[in-house]
């Protein structure tokens, strides 16, 4: 049995939907218990502004799986580059508030990188796929 690129990019791409999947539950608990508890202080604005945008991420993996990278391009791909950015956040904010300064995260095993970084790849791979499909379609007009 041959495996396709299509095999693969769709395996990645559920292995990253999966992956994803807890930070997506953290995201909406997140933004229900800071807007339930809701006090005008800037880490608050932050932290439900991050766990929104962690949701459209998600949805940009959704959508990528929905529509493939074939329709609404440059939907998915603002959603996915909203995805990019929300996990660069969460892995930057918790040590500046903790140290003052940006820390890049030390993982303890392989498996909390795999599934810290794991959909990081699938999002940066798809965003690339699909930017190179939009600057294919407007050098043809």
């Amino acid at each position: 049995m041959k495996i396709t690129k299509k095999l693969i990019e769709d395996l990645a791409l559920i292995s990253a939907i999966i992956a994803a999947a807890p930070y997506l539950v953290i995201c909406l608990a997140g933004f229900a218990f800071i807007f339930s508890e809701f006090d005008f202080e800037l880490i608050n604005l932050l932290l439900m502004s991050v766990c929104l945008l962690g949701v459209f991420g998600y949805i940009g993996f959704l959508s990528v799986v929905f529509n493939g990278t074939d329709k609404k391009r440059k939907q998915s791909l603002t959603l996915l580059s909203i995805g990019i950015a929300v996990s660069l956040l969460v892995m930057i904010i918790p040590g500046a508030l903790h140290y003052n300064s940006p820390q890049i995260p030390i993982f303890e095993d392989f498996f909390d990188f795999l599934v810290t970084i794991w959909p990081v790849i699938v999002v940066i791979y798809f965003v690339i796929k699909i930017s190179q499909k939009l600057i294919q379609e407007k050098r043809k007009v």
